[in-house]
């Protein structure tokens, strides 16, 4: 089928010619298309860096040309410059010049503006051989390539029917192929011939997917897009337009065999039209996600989030699945995510509640080849014409989407096939109603209206009710939504987060508490500079109260605090205070069962039992070590795990669980079995127990491991069974 598809294009190519009317002047100030009569195809640049000037018959670059006005402000009758449209993504330049580089003379766009590049200059003359067209060669006043120095050398393109996109460079004269005439074509004469051009090629290739015959079953059209799955990792054959604020756009990337699209804190719209094709009911797929904002502000409003990002077929609009709803409860479940996880860039964002988002493009493009984040849209083609894509009308905070495999299907026009479309519809309908309802100002009559009577509408209706009745459903959700976004005209789009006041605010109360609490912060560090520890103390027991209200989103504030107060209760000698301060931080974050606070409880446990020891509140140690040893477990942490139980069993021989305190310390040893501290706590143990024939055995064990034992510790086993 490629093959074919690939001959097709080349007869097309050969066989059509298109007649440009062009302009007898050189067109200065205007926008016009620069177009190459001899291979029929217009100015754009889509090679390697898709910044090298070819030939392309399906699009065209926006061509400017000026009049080049030297230091005096004057100009010289033939020297001008042409600038491109060719949209330059972060830098904002509408235009930029075209100029030449050193590689085989080939001709460049989008990069003039480093101050390197100075040959973009030119000469335009009347063609010879052709009337209404242009000869075009470098001007004398570029640095390098002055035309008196290739005095042969013009701009134009040789005989490249092989390529796609012919390679526009500094052509030989002499070259019996070279085609060095050019034709300005005014916009509106472009714009139609690209537009025959569009029709006939969809209609050509649409002849050769159903060799000829009318359709009249179920079909995918998918092959007629150009790049659905963006096998070649770029956008080619996306009309692509975006705005940037402080984002970006990346377009393609990902895994390496799965390559997808995203964009990030941007608008942007990503589309392709289909021309050509028979009226009918179509099914649109993608995979598709968007966040709202920042992980952790849009995971507050996971189940109320207002999805600007939608998922398009013509008319047809569908937001695309929130990515916070779509968690993974353990990444270790998930094997597929594995090859995205690194140390730098992370592949899942951890919840509030313990499971994972997707975090990088290449873990996303794993979930797309898993099938996840699947969705559909339908609607009706009524011309032929079928304009499908996805976009962000808006610029958030930390909003990103990505998106693959664009599925494209020609359903009959059957009952059956439009309920299905209108049932799909109206769920999705549904749940925009439903946040519409909490947002103030949007009224959502005509929705309401549209899902009314749909059941009896679906048992009795006929084919064209039925087709009526979904683009009514289509057209409510869309007025539905423009006015959904139209409440958020109040708001600068970075500042942009939800629409449900109830989680705007909770943003509201999040940033008010961290402001406050970082105010208690520092009044309690200048407290502590001059000295006054009681006031430090009460600034930050105030700012860790603050914290403590919302430790999810606090908590590494939360656990500095806590530690300065530790630190300062027993700097001052006050050592139950400090255990109560460890013990209360651990007690607030247990409930938070994500894996950045188990790691801040895996550092907080063994001090809080340590404090709780010396006071002798052996209990609660107990307690504890208990659930510092179960943690360090969890987390893998092997080589403390054995430390947890060494003083756990200290807690319990404390209260004198001896049978329990021999398993105990056992356990530990079996971990490590090297480690001579532990022999010597299971002396100790056996000591207290009054079994000093098995004490003299552990202190045996522990000379053999480490004969220097007795000069590197204060140990209570040497001192009571040997030194006395």
């Amino acid at each position: 089928m490629k093959l074919k598809l690939i001959a097709l294009f080349l007869l097309i190519g050969a066989s059509q010619v298109l007649h440009a009317q062009t302009t007898d002047q050189v067109p200065v100030g205007d926008t016009v298309y620069l177009y190459n009569p001899a291979n029929e195809k217009f100015f754009v640049g889509e090679n390697q860096y898709k910044t090298q000037a070819s030939l392309s018959a399906n699009h065209a670059y926006k061509v400017v040309v000026n009049k080049y006005l030297d230091q005096n402000n004057q100009w010289d009758g033939k020297t001008y410059v042409m600038t491109d449209s060719v949209e330059a993504g972060n830098y904002g330049f509408s235009y930029r010049n075209i100029f030449i580089d050193a590689i085989d003379c080939v001709v460049w766009v989008d990069q003039s503006e480093r101050s390197e590049f100075s040959d973009y200059l030119w000469e335009i003359v009347p063609s010879k051989t052709m009337k209404g067209a242009f000869n075009i060669y470098p001007a004398e006043a570029n640095n390098a390539y002055k035309h008196s120095n290739m005095p042969d050398r013009w701009l134009g393109c040789c005989d490249t029917t092989a390529l796609e996109y012919p390679l526009v460079s500094l052509v030989k004269t002499t070259d019996p192929k070279a085609s060095i005439d050019w034709t300005f074509v005014p916009m509106a004469q472009g714009d139609k011939m690209l537009a025959e051009r569009h029709k006939a090629l969809a209609q050509k290739r649409l002849a050769l997917l159903t060799g000829g015959k009318p359709v009249t079953s179920e079909l995918s059209i998918t092959p007629l897009l150009v790049n659905p799955q963006f096998s070649d990792s770029k956008a080619s054959g996306w009309h692509t337009t975006f705005d940037v604020k402080r984002g970006t756009v990346t377009w393609c990337g990902g895994d390496q065999s799965n390559p997808c699209a995203e964009a990030w804190q941007c608008n942007f719209d990503f589309c392709q039209k289909l021309e050509g094709m028979p009226t009918g009911l179509y099914k649109v797929d993608m995979q598709a996600f968007a966040r709202t904002n920042e992980p952790r502000f849009a995971w507050y409003e996971r189940d109320s989030a207002f999805i600007s990002t939608v998922i398009y077929a013509n008319e047809a609009e569908l937001p695309v699945h929130n990515l916070m709803r779509n968690t993974f409860p353990n990444r270790n479940d998930y094997d597929f995510l594995r090859p995205a996880i690194d140390g730098t860039n992370k592949a899942a964002w951890e919840t509030v509640e313990g499971s994972y988002v997707l975090n990088n493009l290449r873990a996303t493009s794993l979930a797309f080849a898993k099938g996840l984040f699947d969705q559909s849209i339908y609607c009706y083609a009524g011309d032929g014409v079928l304009r499908v894509g996805i976009k962000e009308p808006i610029v958030r905070n930390g909003a990103w989407s990505a998106w693959d495999n664009l599925r494209i299907t020609y359903l009959p026009e059957t009952k059956e096939n439009y309920a299905k479309a209108i049932r799909y519809h109206v769920e999705k309908a549904k749940e925009i109603e439903k946040i519409a309802k909490t947002m103030k100002g949007v009224d959502v009559k005509s929705l309401t209206k549209a899902l009314s009577g749909i059941e009896k509408l679906l048992k009795q209706g006929s084919v064209s009710q039925l087709r009526d009745r979904l683009a009514l459903i289509n057209k409510a959700m869309k007025r539905t939504r423009e006015a959904m976004l139209a409440s958020l005209h109040f708001a600068a789009p970075m500042q942009v987060t939800s629409l449900n006041p109830a989680v705007d605010k909770r943003r509201q109360d999040l940033e008010r508490i961290n402001t406050l609490g970082l105010s208690y912060v520092n009044l309690g560090a200048m407290a502590e500079k001059d000295q006054n520890m009681e006031l430090s103390l009460k600034c930050l027991q105030s700012a860790s109260d603050l914290f403590a209200a919302y430790p999810d989103a606090f908590y590494r504030q939360l656990v500095a605090v806590a530690r300065a107060i530790y630190h300062q209760q027993l700097a001052a000698g006050h050592g139950d205070e400090a255990a109560n301060t460890m013990v209360t931080l651990v007690e607030r974050l247990e409930p938070y069962n994500t894996n950045a606070i188990l790691k801040e409880l895996d550092n907080a446990y063994p001090i809080a039992g340590e404090l709780l020891s010396v006071q002798k509140n052996y209990p609660k140690a107990e307690e504890i070590y208990r659930k510092a040893a179960n943690l360090s477990l969890r987390l893998g942490n092997i080589d403390e795990l054995a430390n947890r139980f060494n003083m756990l069993a200290y807690c319990l021989a404390y209260q004198e669980k001896y049978d329990e305190v021999l398993e105990v310390i056992d356990s530990a040893i079996k971990m490590q079995p090297e480690e001579a501290n532990l022999y010597d706590s299971k002396g100790e143990f056996y000591l207290m127990k009054g079994d000093k024939k098995n004490a003299r055995k552990m202190w045996k064990q522990v000379i053999t491991l480490d004969p220097d034992f007795p000069q590197k510790h204060e140990t209570v086993l040497y001192q009571k069974l040997i030194k006395k």
